[in-house]
Parts: C-alpha cells; sequence; structure tokens
C-alpha cells in the first residue's frame, strides 16, 4: 500500500491522466487540420507521457519484485527498464520543437534530434549502472537537452512572430520559456537528491512532488496553447482567402466592395470614381500560350496596377480578367486622363510569352459620383456600360458612361438576338 501512494504510482497516474487529454486532442489537432506541424505537436504531447508511463510502471514493478531493472543484456549493454521512457521524453521534446519549425514553414532538422538519441544510446554504459552517479547523469543529460529544445522552439517562435503576426505566439513562447526554467532550475535538486531507483520506491525524492505538479501544468498548457495557435492560423487564411486574391495578391471582389462602399458612406459630399478595366483577348491568350502564361499576364497586369493605386486608391480583381479600381476624390476630366494612363502604361509591359516579349492592351470604363450618385451597384454597372463601349470599339481604350450608353448597349442586344433569330 505504501508503494501504491508513492511517486511511481503518481507518475504513472500523471502519465494515464495526460494521455487521456491528448486521446481527446488527438482527434482536434490532427484530423481538423492533418500537417506536419499538427502531427509533430501531436506526437510531442503522446511521447512524454509514454515516457512517463514507462518510468512510472518500472517503478512499482521494481518496488514489488524487488528486481533492479538491469536484468536485460544486448550487445555487452546492461538496459535498465526504465531508459526507453527517457527516450521517448527527449524525442517528444525534439517533436515540439520540429512541429513550431514546421508550423512556420521549415523543415524538422533531424539530424540534432537523432544526435541527441545517439548519444543517450552511447551512453548507456553510464547509465547502465545503479546508483547516485548514473541518476544524476541520466537526468542531467534529459533536463538539460529538453530544456535545448524549448529554447529553440522559443527561437522559432520570436522569428515566426515577425513574418506572422499571432496572438497566441506571445503565450506560446511564455510557456515555453516557463518551461524550459522548469527544467533547468531542478538541476540543483538533482543533483542534491537523484532520482534514483530505491528512491522512487521510497516514494521519491523531497522536491519530485512539487517539480511534478509544475511539469503537469506546463504540459496541459501546452496542447491548449497549440490548439490556439492552430486556430488563429486557420481564421488567419480564412481571412487572407476572402480578402486577398491568391494569384495576383490584390483585393478580393468581397473585400473591395466592403472598401468602397465604405469609403461612399463616409462623406457624401466627397467624391469617388469607379474603373473596371479588363485585359484585351485574354481568353485567345490562354488558347494560344496555355493557362500559365495567362496567369503570368494576370501577374504582370496586376503588379502594374498595385504600383498605380499605391495607398490612396483600392484596386482588386473582380472576374478572370477583369479589374476594379475606386479612386476618392476624383471625378469629371481627370478620371478620364488617369483612365488613358493607364492604357497607356499597359502598352508598356512586355510580359514574357514563350520566351517572347507580348505586348498588352486593356479596355477600361469609369464612372464618378458626380454623374451616378454614391450607390456601388451602380457606380459599377454605369463603369460595366462604358467598359462595354470600350471593347465593341475595338479595345485598347477607355470610355466614361454616358445615358447614351444604355440605349446603344439594348439596340446592340437587340440587333444581336435578331441575327439569331433569322
Amino acid at each position: 500500500m505504501d508503494v501504491m501512494l508513492s511517486v511511481p504510482a503518481g507518475l504513472v497516474c500523471l502519465g494515464a491522466v495526460f494521455a487521456l487529454l491528448l486521446a481527446a486532442t488527438w482527434r482536434r489537432v490532427v484530423a481538423g487540420e492533418n500537417s506536419t506541424s499538427a502531427v509533430s505537436w501531436a506526437l510531442a504531447f503522446w511521447a512524454p507521457a509514454f515516457g512517463i508511463l514507462v518510468i512510472g510502471v518500472h517503478a512499482l514493478v521494481s518496488g514489488w519484485t524487488g528486481a533492479d531493472g538491469n536484468a536485460l543484456e544486448i550487445a555487452g549493454y546492461r538496459w535498465r527498464g526504465d531508459e526507453p521512457g527517457y527516450m521517448l521524453i527527449l524525442a517528444g521534446f525534439g517533436y515540439a520543437w520540429r512541429g513550431t519549425r514546421a508550423f512556420y514553414g521549415k523543415s524538422g532538422r533531424w539530424w540534432l534530434v537523432g544526435a541527441l538519441i545517439a548519444t543517450l544510446l552511447a551512453l548507456q554504459p553510464v547509465f547502465g549502472g545503479s546508483g547516485h552517479g548514473a541518476a544524476l547523469v541520466r537526468e542531467l543529460y534529459l533536463l538539460l537537452g529538453a530544456a535545448l529544445f524549448l529554447h529553440l522552439a522559443v527561437i522559432e517562435l520570436e522569428n515566426g512572430r515577425c513574418t506572422e503576426p499571432l496572438k497566441s505566439a506571445g503565450d506560446a513562447i511564455l510557456v515555453c520559456k516557463s518551461f524550459s526554467f522548469t527544467l533547468v532550475a531542478v538541476v540543483p535538486f538533482a543533483v542534491w537528491q537523484p532520482l534514483t531507483l530505491r528512491a522512487l520506491g521510497d516514494g521519491g525524492p523531497v522536491w519530485l512532488f512539487a517539480w511534478l505538479v509544475l511539469v503537469l501544468i506546463h504540459l496541459v498548457a501546452a496542447p491548449l496553447v497549440a490548439l490556439q495557435l492552430a486556430r488563429e492560423r486557420a481564421d488567419l487564411r480564412l481571412h487572407v482567402f476572402r480578402t486577398e486574391d491568391e494569384l495576383t495578391g490584390l483585393n478580393t471582389r468581397h473585400a473591395f466592395i466592403e472598401a468602397v462602399e465604405a469609403d461612399l458612406k463616409r462623406d457624401d459630399h466627397f467624391a469617388g470614381a469607379f474603373l473596371v478595366l479588363q485585359v484585351d483577348d485574354f481568353r485567345e491568350i490562354t488558347d494560344n500560350h496555355g493557362r500559365k502564361d495567362g496567369d503570368l499576364v494576370l501577374v504582370a497586369f496586376a503588379g502594374f496596377l498595385r504600383t498605380v493605386a499605391g495607398e490612396t486608391m483600392t484596386c482588386a480583381r473582380l472576374g478572370e480578367a477583369e479589374f476594379g479600381l475606386y479612386i476618392p476624390g476624383l471625378a469629371g476630366k481627370p478620371v478620364e486622363l488617369l483612365a488613358q494612363q493607364l492604357c497607356l502604361g499597359t502598352c508598356l509591359l512586355k510580359p514574357e510569352l514563350d520566351e517572347k516579349p507580348f505586348s498588352l492592351s486593356v479596355s477600361i470604363g469609369f464612372s464618378d459620383t458626380e454623374r451616378s450618385g454614391r450607390d456601388f451597384d451602380t457606380l459599377y454597372a454605369h463603369a460595366n456600360c462604358g467598359l462595354h463601349e470600350a471593347r465593341r470599339r475595338g479595345g485598347n481604350g477607355c470610355c466614361a458612361y454616358s445615358p447614351d450608353l444604355k440605349v446603344k448597349d439594348f439596340q446592340s442586344s437587340m440587333r444581336k438576338a435578331l441575327r439569331l433569330i433569322a
């Protein structure tokens, strides 16, 4: 009964409870995002759990049977029964570092994890012994190796926070630093009272229970922070998907509408111009040169439009080869002059298709708040009328909206319908 209430029994209970916690988070992390980072983080939580179970069960069995754990001899080395547990714990911290690197799109650098595990195996003659010396070497190696991996994870989190600002990254850094400090701070106590098998059977060193409580707190906090990081990453990607076109990097149609409508509602006396731009003969470009070269054309034109827009204008990709540009504070003749300059600037673009420079042209229709009002749908529809007229004239030009364009567009549609009937 005394043995069952000792620290080995506590280790077994700790590992079992933690394993159940990980079973609940496994499906949430891995099934939700089957990525290298998610799998590595899950293994980082699972491996120490089973390592703790192995060490606790070995201590309990040794306490019941009186065995010293050195009965197994392989290649001249006498293996302790709890050594796989220490290896699992060290590998788990290595997985934590690897998962953090993978989360930010970096390779795992398995050579460092493998080197530490290989060193652990090479030191089996030292670990295979019994007594305070062997226990001290084993514990120091494990504690400092785990702290090293946590420190490397902190470095990856700090570097990643500069490129991808996630709020939970600060919490993850705090947990890793605190966990690393907990591992290093216990070294003096391990030197004072090493964690030998006899000490475990007698209930364990006096410092072990308080340290295990701190470790348990960090082991519970770590998966929670990892889940929060994954959730924030998913939310950020969803936001980018809704607001940024994947190919060109411009605003999506949805984000463009929100931005323009917000500007139109800001001040009823504030002018604004709406331009709809379409790359001429884009379907022929994709038919003759392929979809990949068609994408190169779109990226080249989007880069030109982004440069023109700067910080004051709002631009977006509205369709396959259709783009939108909203200019606050502009109306009348200056809008037409800008549209003409955009046509001339597009002609200067020379993307290489089939290793040859290719000349682009664009058709532009535009409207402004002075003639079309401050309703987005009306501005868009009127600019589209101008675009259709510019394309009807042969492209590579611009056309402003006027009420006559609606009549011309209706007459053109009627003529096409009559030709089809005939």
